[in-house]
């Protein structure tokens, strides 16, 4: 598929002149949404194709996504949490134990970090393996470390069986983005590709005969959000016509009926609530 290989191609010119990376930087972004989509780009070209020569981009983009996450997000158009989410499980993949500073660094940023950020990260390189590098160092933040996941791997929080979950299931999350790729339309929305989404819309009007219930639901979803009205009118209208034994039917009619009020002059308006 086309779309795989620009992000192939993508990581692969960076793997080869690692001089581009300050193109991915916070500073040097042109766009409101300061870089984040253009990393998150190479993130998923990591997902799918992660090399242990890899680990200087990885860390370049965590620690950018770390930095974003402290500034004011209000400015960042189209911010996505998730992204240094992904880039933390990326970094997982290097067995690096002396990362658990990047991941506890980025844990304390605020309150809502505390919580969102998982513990589980300061576990990845292995419970055992985690609680002896922190015997052996004086790092100022081990006790910090240590009050998050435990005194020792006898008290620890989590079991080794517990991380070898979580971390599969980190696997299943981000598998929307895995290769090759399942749902086009699922993928550019989560990868937030939204100029790329918008141009498919003549084809999925084409294809509308052929949608799954889910798949009718997920556009009228991207349609909202992307405020294309005249086809978030089209997918309402489908969904109900198709799905007519639904729940969600009368709270869709209602959405139907504002829209298509907004397309009306005031008399029209008027005219259609009178009659």
């Amino acid at each position: 598929m086309q779309l795989e290989q620009t992000y192939r191609d993508e990581l692969e010119l960076l793997r080869s002149n690692l001089n581009l990376l300050s193109e991915y930087s916070i500073d040097s972004a042109v766009d409101n949404n300061r870089n984040q989509i253009k990393r998150n780009r190479i993130l998923i070209g990591l997902y799918n194709d992660c090399k242990p020569s890899d680990y200087k981009i990885a860390d370049f983009i965590f620690n950018e996504e770390t930095i974003l996450r402290k500034s004011d997000l209000k400015v960042v158009v189209d911010y996505e949490v998730d992204v240094l989410y992904l880039s933390a499980f990326i970094l997982t993949k290097f067995d690096k134990v002396e990362d658990i500073w990047k991941f506890i660094n980025a844990k304390e940023t605020d309150f809502d970090s505390s919580i969102g950020f998982d513990t589980e990260y300061l576990l990845s390189f292995g419970v055992d393996r985690v609680f002896e590098y922190l015997e052996n160092t004086e790092h100022q933040n081990k006790e910090l470390v240590k009050s998050a996941i435990g005194e020792n791997s006898t008290d620890s929080w989590f079991l080794q069986e517990e991380i070898n979950d979580w971390k599969k299931h980190k696997h299943e999350y981000f598998k929307v983005f895995e290769f090759p790729i399942k749902d086009e339309i699922n993928f550019l929305y989560q990868a937030k590709e939204y100029e790329y989404l918008k141009s498919l819309i003549p084809k999925w009007s084409l294809e509308k005969s052929n949608w799954t219930e889910e798949q009718n639901l997920t556009y009228i979803t991207i349609d909202r959000d992307l405020q294309i009205e005249d086809f978030h009118l089209e997918v309402l209208k489908h969904y109900n016509e198709t799905f007519n034994n639904s729940e969600r039917k009368k709270e869709f009619q209602k959405k139907i009926f504002k829209l298509e009020m907004n397309k009306l002059s005031f008399w029209e308006k008027l005219k259609k609530i009178w009659s």
